[in-house]
């Protein structure tokens, strides 16, 4: 949307632009067309030239009969509106421009600027007019208006016809009627963008309040009504003639067709303007906010709950959710508030101590039997007589609020009558003075009228949690049948036999991790494998290393060498009385893994070629020549295979470089065998000779590396007890079940865990596993839901007392500042939790009842997300509280505002505003301003003169948070009382007195229009001296009372003309701007149509109100 607009008060294109003159009873307008004729004599002579003129009549009104209704772009009100403010005009927008006046025969007026457009626009009440449709043989269809007199003067249609332009293109104010000097700064607007311009067509009726209106689109001249009748246009006195201004012969009178129509209704008397005036800055009634509660009688045997102080009345005050700021009280009601807020000192009080002996009973109830509890109280230093008296039935105690999220059963005292620490936190003052007490008991009455739909929630936000814990249960009973296996068997069999269990356990030794030190524990010398003692490896990387290896425990293995297999029967039995036998007396035989790591048993020795077979070796030796007659360095060298290789035992032999010692030849070259080439010593390299040197000194590299390489430690033996042991340790229930049944359930917070670097671990997973819940503890998932709702409204659904005793004593269309009361919300939010904790383990929710579901008691909906921030940091941002258990044992109520910074406890100042203004324009934009001192003649801040919204910065895409605030939250009291919460407390809104030019100046509070499509009309009536055109209103351009008939807007010699006044007083300031631009235009019968578009704009209002106006200086 443009910041600025541009009305011109007619435009037309093509050849109509060429009308000059008046048609006069013409039905159509003509222009003259001349056509110069040259001619050549055929003898000799002048040119001959003569002019033939025509006149050439354009289409006009009596040429339509109809509209395409995609030429129209808005209509306002829109059809069947049913709330348009009665003081604003009906109109039509046309996508083209130049549409009201294409076909219009008429000049522009001389005078007035007024170009008439062929179309015209007429507002109707159901009675007056008679709808008569389409008949057949009628091209349009048409109504009846039996008083013509009901409709707007005929001449003065063009003044409410005019093109708005979305940009400002003329000089000084934004109407004009010097068509000439705008029309090139129009073409360029056009080009650039067609879209930023378009027609406009005005009714300039004045409507009346709560009345049905149809608006018809109509032709403006006789032949366009004659011809949307079916009629011939030709028969109208003249192509200028009004389609409602009778004639003597004139057909159907009062038949008027209709190009297009729509329907709406008007709302009661106000719009934006007339309503936000209506509100009046006052500050608070002490009285709002807090009310009596009797607590005389509290019943249960308990004292009165009444102050201590003899000057109070023996009640005391309960509060709601927003109170009276301080300041705005006297210091009279600031100091009873004071001795009602400390009723109970000294501390404790009677009731209070007598309230935590009831509630103690509870958990008494779990280490004495209820007769002996009761007797317990019975001789204590409390009256408690009526409980006393209830005999060996136990009693249901009033509840302690808070008791699992502060992990407490008790109050005042321990189990012993010992002193608890911190006797004034939260938990006592919200159990233990019947103020708090009460909002708590609101909130768990909210919850149990409202237990199915959370619940419906709650089941709903659980997901796949019971089936997890059913994993987890499965699993539990899994670990305890395997840790009979895995204790009972396994581990008894390999101290005797473990072999056998690592021959059970093959399959999962490639997956089962262990310290390499205990693979040589137990092997004594030389014997024992050369393993990297501070290494974790795999039980199979073990046994490759040692004279096992990995076949033995292969599957083919097993399956050659179980008992009962084909092998096993066929091979002789073990202690047949061998030398090799280690069979001992009366024990099992040997297995085949410790004979072989016995190295009694080895694997076959690789297959060699048999003698006399031709292999790649010995071939490589027939085809080896001398090197220029040199010999090698190294005896063996020309007959082996490369200049490295293995011995016969297995050993690695490392041949050195000979290339070094070989002599230099100029004329070596690289020849096959055979060709007689015999290269001498002597000289320099020849470049072939140089190539070959650095090829054969990197192949000795290669080689002799690769040999390095390749070769294979001679393998020893293992402890195999050793290496069972640490199978069985990593195939314990503890670890591999519930790593299993963990890896199949997803953690919800695994995305915030702060994994090491990747350079200290193989793999995440196990590094990520560990972060999970311990697996030897592993237990039952608890969740608790989140109900978000905004929890004001169920608490005023219960009464509008309970959210903000006295409520009736905010007065009507009034503003005024409040705060909110956090003690009372955050007792409240706590009786949501607890209730909702009790109703979680009713219903068996998988919770351990330490969840914080309700969090959000105002409504946030309407605030703005930060830059970049997610949904969930934003959820977490405006929630109202922080979980109920993360407050600390010491703190107390009204320290646990979420949004407050490093634990701050200032109350927020809340604006309420009661009136019609929210209730018919919800769309308000409301936020706070910071204010500033208005400049003094030197330009420097003047207290004196007064306050004045801060100026923006016009660069900034978004205003500064220090100088706008916008609200954290809102919340509605129906029907007509809304509130707004800022970060604001009453010292910073208020600001200082304007004593020193350092002062503070405070804040503004600001009600703003929202900027939307363009409206025209008038004010409802007016304050004070006509200083802008904005302020003109109805009683300045209608004269006397109404009459019953319509009343239109008129521009003729009963209007009377108007001019503005310059404004001078200190309070004007804001409008001296606005009169610069305004003066120049004067409201008479002759303003043009431009000039009269700009008067009737509405521009969006904004109204600022300082805090000082609603807070009592106390």
């Amino acid at each position: 949307m443009s910041s600025a607009y541009s009305f011109l008060p007619w435009l037309r294109r093509g050849i109509a632009t060429q009308i000059s003159a008046d048609p006069g009873s013409a039905a159509r307008a003509g222009i003259e067309v001349k056509l110069r004729i040259d001619g050549t004599p055929r003898t000799a002579g002048p040119t001959l030239t003569q002019e033939v003129g025509h006149n050439v009549q354009l289409y006009g009104p009596g040429d339509v009969i109809g509209i395409d209704p995609r030429a129209i772009v808005r209509t306002e009100p829109r059809d069947w509106v049913t709330n348009f403010d009665p003081n604003y005009l009906a109109f039509i927008e046309f996508y083209e421009e130049d549409y009201c006046w294409r076909y219009s025969p008429a000049v522009p007026n001389g005078t007035t600027g007024r170009l008439a457009p062929w179309l015209a626009l007429i507002v109707l009440t159901e009675e007056e007019f008679e709808d008569a449709g389409m008949p057949p043989g009628r091209p349009l269809p048409f109504i009846t208006v039996d008083d013509l007199a009901m409709l707007p003067p005929p001449d003065q249609v063009g003044a409410f016809a005019h093109v708005h332009v979305n940009r400002e293109i003329t000089s000084g104010h934004t109407g004009t009627n010097d068509m000439a000097a705008v029309l090139p700064q129009l073409a360029a607007t056009l080009g650039e963008n067609p879209d930023l311009a378009c027609s406009r067509l005005m009714c300039p009726r004045r409507l009346d309040p709560v009345v049905a209106y149809h608006a018809f689109l109509v032709p403006a001249f006789e032949t366009g009504r004659l011809a949307g009748l079916g009629r011939d246009p030709a028969g109208a006195p003249g192509a200028l003639h009004s389609s409602w201004s009778p004639y003597s012969g004139q057909p159907e009178p009062g038949n008027i067709p209709v190009y297009h129509r729509w329907s709406f209704r008007t709302a009661p008397t106000g719009d934006f303007e007339y309503l936000v005036r209506l509100l009046k800055p006052r500050p608070p009634d002490a009285r709002v906010g807090n009310r009596d509660m009797d607590t005389q009688e509290p019943g249960a045997g308990l004292p009165p709950a009444t102050p201590t102080d003899p000057g109070l009345d023996r009640v005391l005050r309960l509060g709601g959710a927003l109170k009276v700021p301080e300041s705005s009280l006297s210091p009279e009601e600031l100091d009873e508030q004071n001795k009602y807020e400390n009723w109970d000192e000294p501390y404790p009080h009677p009731f209070q101590t007598a309230l935590a002996t009831l509630i103690n009973l509870s958990q008494t109830y779990t280490q004495e039997q209820p007769l002996t509890a009761h007797q317990q109280i019975a001789a204590g230093p409390v009256d408690l007589a009526s409980v006393a008296d209830a005999g060996p039935d136990p009693l249901v105690t009033p509840p302690l609020y808070g008791r699992w999220h502060a992990l407490t059963s008790r109050l005042l005292t321990n189990e012993s009558g010992s002193p608890l620490p911190h006797p004034r936190n939260w938990v006592h003052e919200l159990n233990l003075d019947p103020r708090f007490r009460a909002a708590a008991g609101i909130g768990a009455r909210v919850v149990r009228e409202h237990q199915e739909e959370y619940m419906q929630a709650a089941w709903a936000q659980i997901g796949d949690v019971l089936e997890a814990n059913k994993r987890i249960r499965g699993a539990q009973v899994a670990r305890e049948v395997s840790h009979a296996l895995h204790s009972g068997h396994l581990k008894t069999l390999n101290q005797v036999a473990p072999a056998q269990v690592l021959a059970m356990t093959a399959p999962v030794h490639s997956r089962v991790v262990t310290d390499a030190a205990i693979a040589v524990s137990g092997v004594a010398g030389d014997d024992a494998a050369p393993l990297d003692t501070a290494e974790l490896v795999s039980v199979a990387a073990q046994f490759a290393r040692s004279r096992i290896a990995g076949a033995p425990v292969s599957s083919a293995m097993r399956r050659q060498t179980r008992p009962g297999s084909r092998l096993m029967r066929r091979l002789p039995p073990l202690g047949g009385g061998g030398g090799g036998d280690l069979v001992q007396d009366g024990g099992p035989p040997p297995s085949l893994l410790d004979r072989m790591n016995r190295d009694q048993v080895r694997a076959a020795p690789r297959k060699v070629a048999p003698p006399g077979v031709t292999t790649v070796d010995k071939l490589e030796s027939e085809l080896e020549g001398p090197i220029i007659g040199v010999t090698n360095a190294d005896e063996g060298v020309s007959g082996a295979r490369g200049p490295g290789g293995m011995n016969a035992t297995g050993g690695t032999v490392l041949v050195p470089n000979p290339v070094p010692g070989l002599p230099h030849s100029s004329d070596f070259v690289i020849s096959l065998p055979g060709e007689g080439v015999t290269p001498h010593a002597g000289g320099a390299d020849s470049p072939e000779a140089t190539r070959f040197k650095q090829a054969l000194n990197a192949a000795y590299g290669v080689f002799n590396g690769s040999a390095i390489a390749g070769q294979t430690p001679e393998r020893k033996a293992v402890n195999l007890t050793a290496i069972g042991t640490g199978t069985l340790d990593g195939l314990h229930p503890d670890r591999t079940i519930p790593r299993r049944v963990l890896a199949g359930i997803h953690h919800p917070h695994s995305n915030e865990m702060d994994l090491s670097p990747a350079s200290d671990r193989a793999s995440p997973a196990p590094r990520l596993r560990a972060l999970l819940p311990t697996p030897a503890t592993m237990v039952e998932a608890m969740a608790y839901p989140v109900i978000d709702l905004p929890m004001f409204q169920p608490l005023i659904d219960l009464s509008n007392e309970f959210f903000l005793p006295n409520l009736n004593l905010v007065p009507r269309d009034s503003i005024t500042l409040l705060e909110a009361n956090q003690r009372f919300i955050e007792s409240y939010m706590v009786g949501l939790n607890h209730e909702m904790a009790r109703e979680l383990l009713w219903r068996e929710y998988p919770t351990d009842q330490r969840g914080t579901p309700f969090a959000q008691f105002w409504d946030v909906r309407g605030v703005r997300s930060k830059p970049g921030e997610l949904t969930e940091e934003r959820r977490e941002r405006l929630l109202d509280i922080p979980p109920i258990d993360t407050w600390t044992a010491e703190s107390e109520l009204g320290d646990h505002d979420n949004r407050e910074i490093n634990g701050e406890k200032d109350d927020e100042l809340v604006l309420v505003i009661r009136g019609e203004l929210l209730k018919k324009y919800p769309t308000t934009v409301v936020y706070a301003h910071r204010a500033e001192w208005l400049p003094g003649p030197g330009g420097t801040p003047d207290p004196s003169l007064g306050r004045k919204l801060m100026d923006l910065d016009p660069a900034a895409t978004e205003p500064s948070e220090d100088i706008v605030k916008l609200p954290l939250y809102e919340a509605k009291a129906a029907p007509d009382i809304y509130f707004f919460g800022f970060d604001l407390n009453e010292d910073e809104a208020r600001g200082d007195s304007g004593e020193h030019p350092n002062d503070d100046a405070g804040w503004f509070f600001v009600l703003k229009e929202r900027p939307g499509d363009p409206r025209f009309g008038l004010d409802i009536n007016r304050e004070g001296k006509l200083q802008v055109w904005n302020d003109l209103a109805w009683p300045d351009v209608l004269t006397g009372p109404p009459s019953g008939a319509p009343r239109y807007l008129k521009l003729d010699a009963s209007t009377p003309a108007l001019a503005l006044e310059a404004p001078t007083a200190p309070a004007d300031a804001p409008k001296q701007e606005q009169y610069a631009e305004d003066k120049d235009i004067l409201w008479s019968a002759q303003i043009g149509a431009g000039d009269l578009a700009y008067i009737l704009y509405q521009a969006p209002v904004l109204v600022a109100v300082h805090a000082r106006e609603m807070l009592r200086d106390g």
